[in-house]
C-alpha cells in the first residue's frame, strides 16, 4: 500500500507509517492489530484511561514475533525525572 511507505522517525532511524494510533479511544485490540497488519506500527500509549485494547494488541503482536516492528510511544506528565522514570516503568508493566 503506498500510502503506508515507512519513513524516518527523527534522528533516530526507527522507521514508521506516515500514521499512529492512540490508545485513548478505547478501541478494541483487533482494531489495533488490523491498523497494523495495514502498515501502521506506530502505537501512542497516552496517560488516558482506555489504554486496554492497545495493550492487548501490543501483548498479541509481541507474542506473533512482531516486537521490533512496532514502535510505542509512552506518554506521562511528569514534572520530575524519577516521576518520568515511574511512570514510564509502570506502564510497560502494564503491558507485559
Amino acid at each position: 500500500m503506498a500510502a503506508f511507505t515507512k519513513r524516518i522517525l527523527g534522528g533516530n532511524g526507527l522507521k514508521v507509517g506516515p500514521l499512529g494510533l492512540a490508545a485513548s479511544y478505547g478501541a478494541p485490540a483487533e482494531a489495533f492489530e488490523e491498523a497494523f497488519e495495514k502498515g501502521c506500527n506506530y502505537f501512542y500509549l497516552g496517560s488516558g484511561r482506555h489504554k486496554a485494547g492497545m495493550r492487548q494488541a501490543i501483548r498479541n503482536l509481541c507474542r506473533q514475533g512482531q516486537r521490533d516492528r512496532l514502535v510505542i510511544t509512552i506518554q506521562t506528565y511528569a514534572r520530575f525525572g524519577f516521576l518520568t522514570e515511574w511512570f514510564f516503568k509502570r506502564n510497560l508493566r502494564s503491558i507485559w
